[in-house]
């Protein structure tokens, strides 16, 4: 039923990620990165590391990751084809930092200080997670979380801003 609700990223590892209660404690800027994760899926690069990301970052990715590797295991046993490394590797890092700052209130000038991304990218995951907070927030109603639905519909206010709106 949650999956149902979520069609703007990997419906399979956001549910996973609800489902293992990975979102109950985080921040709302946290929120945010962790779903950048999932909203800007594209194999990885050979620019594209962990290391520029703050230690908690990196925890929140590796919280990620492991349900990306549970899902992909999982779809593999059910005899769907899939590269299993592959899948785990479109996992895209390089707009956590971002997602978190935004989320934090940051200027959209100092944001473009910190990545090679062209404006219009950043603006368009920005809007893309916006759109995912309000469909996790609905899918946190549809399974009677309201706590965590307050959480996405917060989380998707702070988006929801200045140049980007």
């Amino acid at each position: 039923r949650v999956a149902c609700e979520i069609n703007n990223c990997d419906e399979l590892i956001a549910t996973e990620l609800i489902f293992d209660g990975v979102f109950n404690e985080l921040s709302l800027e946290n929120t945010a990165a962790v779903l950048s994760c999932l909203i800007d899926k594209d194999e990885r690069s050979e620019g594209q590391s962990t290391d520029k990301l703050s230690p908690e970052l990196k925890n929140l990715f590796r919280k990620v990751h492991d349900a990306a590797r549970k899902v992909a295991k999982s779809t593999h046993l059910c005899k769907i084809d899939i590269d299993i490394e592959k899948y785990i590797n479109s996992l895209n890092v390089n707009v956590m930092s971002i997602c978190h700052s935004w989320c934090g209130g940051a200027m959209f000038s100092d944001l473009m200080k910190t990545t090679e991304m062209y404006e219009g990218s950043v603006i368009r995951v920005i809007r893309r997670l916006e759109e995912l907070l309000r469909q996790l927030s609905s899918a946190a109603f549809g399974i009677g979380n309201i706590e965590l639905k307050n959480k996405f519909e917060a989380c998707a206010n702070k988006m929801r801003r200045d140049i980007a709106f």
